[in-house]
């Protein structure tokens, strides 16, 4: 991805519980396996260990049974110096 450049991640979350566990069953039923899920958290650390700035997250879908959410991150500018954060 070129300097600039967004991504937008959309994935499960491990909470709230009941969500996750209705989750787990669809997927138990659907393609007869479990999957694996990342916190929000999690998933931020780890677009930000590949290099990315996290300009934040969250939840989709509240009144949805997947406890659904959405990262946004940006690949840095290396070219310019990066801005002072208060």
């Amino acid at each position: 991805m070129r300097p600039g450049g967004e991504i937008l991640v959309k994935d499960i979350a491990t909470t709230p519980r009941w969500q996750h566990a209705f989750n787990a069953l669809h997927d138990r039923l659907a393609v007869g396996e479990s999957t694996h899920c990342r916190c929000p958290r999690a998933m931020s650390e780890l677009l930000a260990d590949a290099g990315l700035r996290i300009d934040g997250w969250r939840r989709l879908g509240r009144l949805s049974p997947y406890p659904h959410y959405l990262i946004r991150a940006q690949v840095p500018d290396r070219s310019r110096p990066a801005a002072d954060k208060p």
